[in-house]
């Protein structure tokens, strides 16, 4: 028995099947900041994508925090607390929260965890980390904060991931 007459739909259903080629996927430029920055945190949700912390032109601390709703850069509040490089952010429940970094006067890593509500844009002290940490990566899985690695005010902190379950207050 031949198949002869099926090669030609195996063929179309294989093009249909490839993923995108790279050129379809090009990157495209948008509007800069209002504040250039590195070793800043960021965050997203539905209503755009927030930029916290950071070093500016000159070493300067940058305080302002950004917000970008897909067409413009808003500086929406101030840091609570002062410059800070290489901090953590997560987005939940319309929520913003500010984990950790090193304080841009001294270097020296923090354990203090903020968190601003962007509708009426006030920070509010939380439950700090059980130890000061910077470089950080953090996460939020199944209603808790996750924060994994980084540095103290001593070395890299060991590659093994370390969950932050403190207390019920940075449960969700």
């Amino acid at each position: 028995m031949s198949f002869n007459y099926l090669l030609p739909v195996l063929a179309l259903l294989s093009a249909c099947a490839s993923p995108p080629s790279s050129t379809a996927l090009q990157w495209q430029s948008a509007p800069p900041m209002q504040f250039a920055r590195a070793a800043h945190a960021v965050a997203a949700d539905d209503s755009g994508i927030y930029v916290l912390g950071g070093t500016g032109v000159g070493g300067k601390p940058v305080l302002e925090v950004e917000h970008f709703d897909g067409r413009q850069w808003r500086v929406i509040s101030q840091l609570p607390a002062g410059g800070l490089n290489a901090p953590t952010a997560v987005m939940h429940d319309g929520q913003l929260w500010l984990i950790g970094g090193f304080f841009t006067d001294s270097n020296i890593p923090g354990a203090q965890v903020w968190r601003f509500d962007p509708q009426i844009r006030r920070w509010q002290q939380e439950t700090p980390l059980p130890a000061p940490r910077g470089g950080h990566a953090s996460a939020i899985y199944q209603g808790r904060l996750h924060v994994f690695g980084g540095g103290n005010d001593e070395r890299t902190l060991a590659p093994r991931v370390k969950i932050v379950v403190a207390s019920s207050d940075l449960e969700f």
